[in-house]
């Protein structure tokens, strides 16, 4: 069967994420405080703004490109880590007590998680 219908909704659905990402990077080009970000999309901007050549097309489909580059990135590093303490559950309890030793105290009284309480942790 051809299924006509469900390539329509797979393109509207890309147009839609398409737009989301437009209208990010067009908010980001508006905003006089984000012209000058440090990250990937600031840098594309700056890189146009300089004369690279590169169009307001050519910037959503770099953003677009490293957006879903890094979902992917992340999804299976989050994917491999669960698994990885599937297999160690002993570790995974070495983490857990560390979670209640450092950082459940800390939120009790009020703190945040911070660099110094990670590095408290061997395990985390």
């Amino acid at each position: 069967p051809l299924r006509l219908q469900y390539n329509k909704d797979l393109l509207k659905k890309g147009q839609e994420f398409r737009d989301f990402c437009t209208k990010i990077v067009e908010n980001r080009k508006q905003n006089e405080d984000m012209k000058d970000r440090y990250d990937l999309l600031g840098m594309l901007q700056k890189a146009q703004r300089e004369g690279s050549g590169f169009t307001d097309e050519d910037l959503v489909s770099e953003f677009i490109t490293f957006y879903t580059a890094g979902m992917e990135t992340t999804a299976t590093l989050v994917t491999m880590a669960l698994y990885a303490l599937h297999q160690f559950p002993e570790t995974l309890v070495n983490i857990r007590k560390e979670i209640d030793e450092v950082y459940v105290p800390a939120v009790a009284d009020g703190k945040e998680l911070s660099y110094d309480m990670i590095n408290k942790m061997d395990y985390t």
